[in-house]
């Protein structure tokens, strides 16, 4: 590659905070940041880590020392996989990550002192308890007598087949169907994060209304050990699946072919009008959230949004990620072989969406388009991606925008600022989202 690249940041993709635990805004921060330390450690960019110790640590230890401390854990436990989960000590000012390693869980614990620098960074057996989640409740709009649910299969006879849930309404049908698109990062077919489960009220909320329901796991969620990554790109993330569904639900019985309709959230609604340009005869598109920015340009605002909540200001952090974003954005096709991960994603990501522009796409789409987007979402926002959206398409007769003041992300209602701490807290896609749709499929 034509620069060396050491830091990514893969804990803060996009669409839904997989990788980011429930935190109280005020330790947001401090968590993040040893997040970050983390993705140092696993990309070996130890001269970074030592340049945010305090003095006394630096005197105290080498770049080598650190390296060799790493390698030593590595050696012995084997490669990291996961993070289970974080804590914040406030008494101490102290990160605590609980991580996953091929044999044993450790916790990696980072100090910070009082101008942000590292005072301490250890790591020691595990503490960790899984939380027990709650039991998923139904949504009060959801009717579970007016509709089956039947398994079929995406790519049956493919490389890379994918079981799917189709919610039906019960009755003679032919019904209008939806095909739905998760965000980033390993979604299942429910895209649950925590006790939620926006997909599932989704499907369940529109069979009732008389709308049939496609909804399956992302492939990397399935494949993530069969995917070749060095060739890996949006289109086998979503474009390829997306089209499988679509002509499996033109030969399923029970649903109109010719009223087939794409719901993506977040980065799925981002990739829409892609897979809309290679498909035929799409009877509309809906726009749950969808992201309007580049991906890189997103992150780095989530990250000084969290910043921000707590009135706190980490110069270092969002210069890497500056540093970052602009090394993405300045990528070639010399750098389409590199195995260096930004932000999650090898070059080759980055390198295959250069040049697209969603809603310039979608401005070419001759079809009916519906975009939802909740003003509390800090993750997509008003300002920088529904007024996008709105720009390029808001003088079309044929697309209609709603937003919904107290939506966050996973469009559920709530107050004050948004936070991850509230993806962890029970509850369902607003009843108002589930009857726009509808109506809104009806009127077409």
């Amino acid at each position: 590659m034509k620069r060396l690249i050491v830091v990514t940041l893969a804990l803060l993709l996009l669409a839904l905070p997989f990788g980011v635990f429930a935190q109280d805004a005020t330790e947001e921060p401090v968590v993040t940041q040893a997040q970050v330390v983390l993705d140092q450690l696993n990309n070996g960019d130890f001269a970074g880590i030592y340049e945010q110790f305090t003095a006394q640590v630096q005197a105290a230890l080498t770049v080598e020392q650190l390296q060799q401390g790493w390698d030593s854990v590595v050696q012995q436990v084997g490669a990291f996989q996961s993070v289970a989960a974080t804590e914040y000590l406030a008494d101490t000012n102290t990160a605590v990550l609980h991580l996953q390693f091929e044999l044993i869980m450790l916790d990696l614990r980072v100090t910070y002192d009082a101008e942000g620098k590292i005072s301490g960074l250890q790591f020691t057996p595990s503490t960790y308890q899984a939380a027990e989640v709650p039991t998923f409740e139904p949504p009060p709009y959801a009717d579970e007598s007016a509709f089956t649910e039947t398994e079929l299969t995406i790519n049956q006879g493919g490389d890379f087949p994918l079981s799917a849930t189709l919610s039906l309404p019960n009755g003679a049908g032919p019904f209008p169907a939806i095909i739905l698109l998760s965000g980033s990062g390993t979604n299942d077919e429910d895209e649950t994060v925590g006790p939620n489960k926006p997909f599932l009220d989704l499907a369940w909320g529109l069979a009732t209304q008389g709308v049939a329901v496609l909804r399956f796991p992302k492939r990397p969620t399935i494949y993530a050990n069969e995917l070749d990554l060095a060739s890996f790109t949006i289109d086998q993330e979503y474009t390829e699946d997306a089209l499988a569904a679509l002509e499996l639900l033109r030969n399923t019985q029970g649903v109109d072919p010719e009223r087939i309709y794409i719901a993506g959230h977040s980065l799925g609604g981002y990739i829409l009008p892609r897979i809309a340009a290679q498909a035929s005869d799409i009877a509309g598109l809906i726009y749950l959230a969808p992201l309007a920015r580049s991906l890189q340009d997103a992150i780095r605002d989530q990250y000084a949004y969290l910043l921000s909540l707590s009135g706190a200001s980490d110069v270092v952090t969002l210069s890497i990620l500056d540093n970052l974003a602009n090394v993405i954005n300045t990528l070639t096709e010399e750098d389409a072989d590199d195995p260096t991960m930004l932000f999650g994603s090898r070059p080759i990501y980055y390198i295959d969406l250069q040049g697209y522009d969603p809603v310039a796409t979608a401005v070419e789409l001759e079809m009916p388009m519906l975009f939802i987007q909740g003003e509390r979402d800090y993750q997509v926002t008003v300002e920088d991606d529904l007024a996008l959206w709105q720009a390029g398409l808001g003088a079309r007769e044929d697309v209609s925008f709603e937003a919904f003041p107290t939506l966050n992300h996973l469009l559920m209602p709530g107050t004050g600022a948004s936070t991850p701490a509230e993806y962890q807290t029970p509850g369902h896609v607003d009843g108002g989202v589930i009857t726009t749709i509808a109506e809104w499929i009806e009127g077409q």
